[in-house]
């Protein structure tokens, strides 16, 4: 492999490569991203029911938030607020902006109201969700049902339209396809480079690396646009399970190189190495597939209820919180395992060093940029949005170079098994040992040559 035949220089390179793909990508997002999110604010008095309306929406927009800001009058400035606020909530739809469609029909939900001491404007509130665009116009009409305390803090009422930009749900899917192209052409050369090989002579690298460029494939959504252009429950589905499948993968793949560099000369066995994994793997992919379909489809049943997270949504929550900890005990074991067998295997200090190292940045990357909010899965702007599309993907089309064979050569595994082999061959044209005498008795070469002149 290539790691096998790099420098230190060649590893400092490859690295510096990947760090600066991921640099320029972000750049690209900061300067060259649309923004992501477009907001429209009316006013009302909170006293009087609201009616208010936006259009000129297409699918591209993609999803649409209604938010409630309460401000406060000048005498309570520097009141600490709580309350509850009771709402009345009806939504219409059009596709002229002229004759509307009654889509909810006096939806009612509580609301908490916190408004802090020494701000003018309360925190939003998050009274409406429409997940996906399905017509040009919507109308929602807003009641107040019950304010639980005094109403004369309320100055006025600010609601605000969020959606999404259309320009930027060009540039989402523009990217998602580049980074599917690439990931093609990464796979096709990264299995051309093995074709001579046996899938047994594969090391464990190899084998996983490939299994992992398919999972870049769902990660970058080749279906996206479907959900963009079909409203319901497919489309949700469809979005949660690629995602997801592709996060597990990835913690299911780390969990087989930090096990598999190890016993490199071992069989593995599905019910002693495989099935463990696949069991915590497996409840950790229902946890957060599950989880996150049900809460999607929440979102669609009732466009109020958004921040109204259900019982058994915690539930899955929970059970995904529990496996993710004894996954990172079980993780952290078996590297300190591996650590402990460096001096016992050729070549695993260099791999092990540079997968563990490569990983960890990786990962502490990952982690401190969702912590921080300099990039997001929910991306606030473009460039959020191509820093974590782009750290995940160089990081596997990394790994694939580093474990392409290295100028065609085979691999130290690959040539191990083959001088065996070699040997074994050597051994039944040139027999040390004479089979019709008695066993244990070796014959010379000299002697062997003398039978055969007598012949």
């Amino acid at each position: 492999m290539n790691l096998h035949t790099m420098s230190g220089r060649g590893f400092l390179l490859t690295f510096a490569l990947f760090l600066g793909l991921f640099c320029g990508s972000i750049v690209v997002g900061f300067f060259f991203g649309p923004p992501v999110i477009i907001t429209t604010s009316q006013t009302a008095n909170l006293a009087l029911n609201w009616t208010g309306a936006i259009t000129d929406l297409s699918p591209l927009h993609q999803q649409l938030i209604l938010t409630m800001y309460i401000h406060k009058e000048v005498f309570q400035y520097n009141i600490d607020v709580k309350e509850k606020l009771t709402l009345s909530i009806s939504v219409d739809g059009s596709q002229d902006g002229h004759s509307w469609i009654p889509l909810e029909s006096q939806l009612v939900h509580s609301k908490d109201i916190q408004c802090d001491a020494g701000k003018e404007i309360c925190d939003g509130v998050i009274i409406a969700y429409e997940p996906h665009i399905k017509w040009g116009s919507y109308r929602y009409k807003v009641d107040v049902v019950s304010f639980e305390g005094p109403v004369a803090f309320v100055s006025n009422t600010t609601f605000s339209f969020s959606y999404v930009n259309d320009s930027f749900t060009l540039f989402e899917l523009w990217c998602r396809f580049g980074y599917l192209f690439c990931s093609f052409l990464v796979l096709v050369n990264f299995i051309f480079k093995l074709r001579n090989y046996n899938w047994r002579d594969w090391s464990v690298e190899q084998k996983w690396t490939c299994v992992l460029l398919f999972g870049t494939f769902a990660f970058n959504d080749p279906f996206c646009g479907l959900s963009i252009l079909i409203s319901g429950w497919f489309p949700v589905l469809l979005d949660v399970i690629l995602f997801g499948s592709f996060l597990v993968l990835l913690l299911f793949f780390w969990l087989v190189m930090f096990d598999g560099m190890r016993q490199e000369d071992t069989k593995h066995s599905f019910v002693r190495f495989y099935l463990p994994k696949f069991l915590i793997i497996g409840l950790i992919w229902v946890s957060l597939v599950v989880g996150s379909t049900l809460f999607a489809l929440k979102e669609l049943d009732d466009p109020a209820a958004i921040i109204e997270v259900q019982g058994y949504i915690i539930f899955f929550q929970s059970a995904m919180f529990l496996l993710l900890i004894g996954y990172s005990f079980w993780l952290v074991y078996l590297v300190f395992r591996a650590c402990g067998m460096i001096n016992t295997m050729p070549f695993l200090n260099v791999r092990l060093k540079f997968f563990g190292l490569f990983t960890l940045f990786v990962f502490m990357v990952t982690t401190t940029g969702i912590l921080f909010g300099i990039f997001s899965p929910l991306p606030v702007n473009a460039a959020q949005f191509v820093a974590f599309l782009s750290l995940l993907n160089f990081y596997v089309y990394t790994l694939s170079f580093v474990y392409l064979p290295s100028g065609g050569l085979l691999n130290e595994d690959m040539s191990q098994r083959i001088g065996v082999t070699a040997l074994e061959n050597d051994e039944d044209d040139f027999p040390l040992q004479d089979k019709s005498e008695p066993e244990g008795i070796p014959v010379t070469y000299d002697e062997k040559l003398e039978d055969l002149d007598e012949h």
